[in-house]
C-alpha cells in the first residue's frame, strides 16, 4: 500500500473509448522514467508532450508562459510547489535532455520535446 498523500475527490472512472490520446515514446518509460526523481519535472515533461501533441503544423513547441496558464498543469503542480515549480521543472527537464528550450526576448522560454520534430522545430526557430 502506498504511503503517499491521501487521494482526494472521487475515483477516476476510466478512460473513455475513442477519447483523444497522447503519444509518449516507449523510450520515456525505459530510459527517462527510472531517472526522473523530481515530481514536478515528471509532471511538466509529460504535460509538454501532451501540449505539443495537440498542435498541428510545422512548429511543434509551447511557450513556458502558455504552460503556466494551463489549468490542468497548474493543478498537477499544486502538490509539488505550485506555480513556482514550473520554471525549475522545465530547467531540470532541459538539463536531462527530455525537453529542449530556447530563451526568447522578453523572458519567455520556448519548449520542445527532444524528438525529431522538436529538434527540427528548434532549428527552424534558431535559423529564423
Amino acid at each position: 500500500m502506498s504511503q503517499g498523500r491521501p487521494i482526494e475527490g472521487p475515483a477516476f472512472e476510466g478512460f473513455v473509448a475513442g477519447g483523444a490520446a497522447t503519444t509518449v515514446p516507449s523510450q520515456f518509460f525505459v530510459e527517462l522514467l527510472p531517472e526522473i526523481d523530481d515530481e514536478a519535472e515528471l509532471r511538466v515533461t509529460l504535460y509538454v508532450m501532451y501540449a505539443i501533441g495537440r498542435q498541428r503544423g510545422p512548429l511543434r513547441a509551447v511557450r513556458a508562459s502558455d504552460l503556466a496558464a494551463e489549468a490542468p498543469l497548474r493543478r498537477a503542480l499544486a502538490a509539488c510547489g505550485g506555480d513556482d515549480a514550473l520554471a525549475p521543472a522545465i530547467e531540470r527537464a532541459a538539463e536531462r535532455g527530455s525537453v529542449l528550450t530556447l530563451a526568447l526576448d522578453g523572458g519567455d522560454t520556448l519548449c520542445f520535446v527532444n524528438d525529431e520534430a522538436g529538434r527540427r522545430s528548434l532549428d527552424r526557430v534558431r535559423s529564423g
